[in-house]
């Protein structure tokens, strides 16, 4: 389970985010804790903790030992958010460490948490006489003096939520293992993933509030919408129409549709390239990129045979026009989404 394919650390961390929006959080913090320099030169601190937490609804203690279980889920075919079978969790924390602590506290109720270890349960500590292996119970506990500091310096009040503790990460991925890049590129990521969330929703990394991201680059307001370069991105007529899913229930399918100009990554000063523009442009650079309910899920690079089309790579120059397709939930077995 620990090879389950995440693309990234930062998708990883998206299912955490989902579960935090799911449960109605209005804010949701990224936190990550550095270890002592290495000593190596070019080699910046590396990261010993990430913390996730949220002010959502909070889990009971039973839901919490459900919760760190595959398949340990209330929400069984909810289609407000992504997560339906209970496997996020899990699949996320372990894809990044051995070891991981959830806490959680209902509003009126007192914080508990619950430590998985996969070491303890490899050496059998959870395993009945019977050969099953239980999970473990949520205990009474305090909030860990990181997080209370953390939370008093951002003047935030945490009457409730959860918070995930990943304790001392061994599989971050590249880019994601020290602190000032892991930063970097979680608020370009959440910014880019979550664009259609942040209305509702707060987000912040290490205290910093994460922006959207228009991936067309056509919204105003948005981070890199203008970069001083005096190149703006054309938006054009957007499409929308319903369509039946394979229930019969019906849902809306939207088209938007972008192109710019061959300078438009460019410096402010027409030299050089804008980072921030140009990491966007290339990351996203597909024939479709793919929402459902305006939380960005895939893109899609190649495209079969069977469609005829003459053109079916991608080159450098394609970074300059965008379609993104977005879908309503009711139609996610009609587009593959488990």
């Amino acid at each position: 389970m620990r090879d389950s394919g995440y693309k990234s650390t930062a998708t990883s961390i998206d299912e955490f985010v989902d579960n935090s929006h799911q449960s109605d959080a209005s804010r949701i913090d990224i936190f990550t804790i550095e270890g002592k320099s290495t000593g190596k030169r070019g080699v910046g601190k590396p990261i010993t903790d990430i913390f996730i937490i949220d002010n959502g609804h909070g889990m009971e203690p039973d839901m919490m030992r459900a919760a760190i279980r595959w398949g340990g889920t209330h929400r069984e075919n909810d289609r407000r958010g992504l997560g339906r079978y209970g496997f996020g969790l899990p699949s996320a924390a372990v894809s990044m460490t051995e070891r991981y602590t959830i806490i959680s506290k209902l509003e009126g109720m007192e914080w508990n948490g619950v430590t998985i270890d996969l070491k303890a349960i490899a050496e059998g500590h959870l395993t009945q006489d019977n050969g099953v292996v239980v999970s473990p119970l949520a205990e009474r506990c305090e909030l860990p003096e990181v997080v209370s500091n953390y939370l008093k310096e951002t003047g935030t009040d945490l009457g409730y939520g959860t918070i995930v503790h990943i304790e001392h990460p061994d599989r971050l991925t590249t880019g994601f293992k020290r602190y000032s890049s892991l930063e970097q590129k979680l608020m370009e990521h959440l910014g880019l993933i979550y664009r259609g969330s942040l209305r509702s929703v707060d987000i912040y990394v290490n205290a910093k509030k994460v922006e959207a991201i228009d991936p067309l680059f056509t919204t105003p307001g948005c981070r890199f919408y203008d970069v001083g370069n005096g190149c703006i991105a054309e938006g054009m007529p957007a499409l929308e129409f319903k369509v039946k899913g394979e229930d019969g229930q019906e849902g809306n399918v939207r088209l938007r549709f972008s192109v710019s100009a061959p300078r438009f990554q460019k410096g402010v000063d027409g030299t050089g390239n804008h980072k921030g523009r140009l990491n966007v442009m290339t990351e996203n650079n597909a024939f479709l990129l793919v929402s459902r309910a305006g939380r960005q899920i895939d893109l899609v690079k190649s495209v079969p045979d069977t469609l005829k089309i003459q053109k079916r790579v991608l080159v450098i120059y394609d970074r300059n026009w965008s379609v993104e397709l977005d879908f309503d939930p009711a139609l996610d077995e009609l587009f593959g989404i488990t």
